[in-house]
């Protein structure tokens, strides 16, 4: 009987860390905030929008000063991007980096979420351009996590 037990035992242990191993190698779904946005200030290069998908409402972004350069037809720069969400839990800061292209309208950008909703996690973004009179943009920020939260 006690050989049972053991045996019991140590499947369940193995059953265990076969699950946990598991669960640690899923990879986990970002959580996608979906925008729209257009320039309400061009000295400033500032944007006004809204988010939408998970985290529903309001959206600013704002080139942080100094962080702009330009190589050929490619901006560089850093972007401060806040979520005022319906949610108020749900609302977050983020300071991204990268570029657009102003060939192809492309906006790929990635960095952290620096207050609010998911501090700490890493943020990726990818926007396009869809009106040049306007500077209208759309696109998405995803934010590494599980989605559950």
């Amino acid at each position: 009987m006690k050989t049972l037990t053991v045996v019991l035992l140590a499947a369940a242990s193995l059953a265990a860390t076969g699950s946990a191993a598991t669960a640690g190698t899923e990879h986990s779904q970002p959580i996608v905030v979906t925008f729209q946005k257009h320039l309400v200030d061009a000295d400033n290069l500032i944007f006004q929008g809204t988010a939408g998908g998970r985290a529903k409402g309001a959206l600013e972004s704002r080139m942080v000063p100094g962080s702009l350069t330009i190589a050929g037809s490619v901006w560089h720069f850093a972007f401060d991007w806040t979520v005022d969400a319906k949610s108020p839990h749900k609302s977050f800061v983020a300071r991204t980096e990268g570029t657009f292209d102003l060939t192809t309208g492309r906006v790929v950008m990635e960095g952290t979420v620096t207050d609010g909703w998911h501090e700490g996690a890493p943020v990726h973004e990818e926007g396009q351009l869809l009106d040049p009179d306007t500077l209208t943009f759309a696109g998405e920020l995803q934010i590494a996590g599980d989605g559950v939260h």
